[in-house]
Order: structure tokens, then sequence, then C-alpha cells
């Protein structure tokens, strides 16, 4: 997908842990049965992203994966999306901390 680089596959978490060389970003895909695949890209700045459709597109996903897998993440529904995403993949993906 992309010359994404493979680097840890977590199927029970519907999760992949990949490295974009052209980016130079980490990336994940998520899999979700109502969502289907989402590629995440680690974003330098994720304040710079103010369309507020779009966040709240991305927390209501996040919530679900939340919800979907079982993880508590404290305070989710008031955190910025890069924030919750950041907290939801590395409870999954230790190595993304």
């Amino acid at each position: 997908m992309n010359d994404l680089q493979v680097i840890r596959v977590l199927p029970k978490a519907g999760l992949l842990v990949g490295f974009h060389p052209a980016l130079n970003k980490k990336a994940v895909v998520t899999y979700s049965s109502t969502y289907g695949v989402k590629m995440w890209f680690w974003h330098d700045n994720p304040e710079e992203v103010t369309n507020q459709e779009f966040l709240n597109q991305t927390r209501k996903y996040l919530l679900d994966i939340v919800s979907e897998r079982g993880i508590e993440v404290e305070n989710a529904e008031n955190l910025h999306p890069a924030k919750l995403a950041h907290e939801i993949f590395s409870q999954l993906a230790p190595e993304l901390k």
C-alpha cells in the first residue's frame, strides 16, 4: 500500500505498523468492520488541521476504535484527534510511544 514498509502486524487489534520511506514517517493502518481500512500518518503539527468536519469524523472513528477494542483512554471525548490516536495506537502497539 503506497510503498509502506511493514514493521509489525497485530491481527487481533486490526492494526499494522509501518514506515513510509518517501515521507520518512511512521504509519498505522487500521481495520474496522464498520469503516474498513484507514491509514494514519504522524503529523508534525496536528494543530494546523482545523477542518472541524474532518476532526469530528476522525474523533468519531477513534472513539469507535476505543469502544470496539475495549481500550481505556482518560477524557477521550475531549482530546484532539491526534492526541487520541496517539493514545490508542500506543496502547495497541507500544513501539509507537
